[in-house]
């Protein structure tokens, strides 16, 4: 059972290593998802609206 935990233990620290690492990219990475996201959404109900106006 101890095994497990410090099989889990060991890699969340080399995770956490390499976070440390990689500094603020997961973070702008993180962002830049988001923002598409944003955008593709605020895209599509735009031309939705535009549809429904036609009609």
């Amino acid at each position: 059972m101890d095994a497990i935990f410090y099989g889990i233990a060991d890699l969340s620290g080399h995770l956490f290593e390499l976070m440390t690492k990689l500094g603020n990219i997961p973070n702008a990475i993180f962002f830049i998802c988001g923002l598409v996201a944003f955008l593709a959404y605020t895209r599509m109900l735009l031309k939705y609206r535009s549809i429904r106006e036609n009609e």
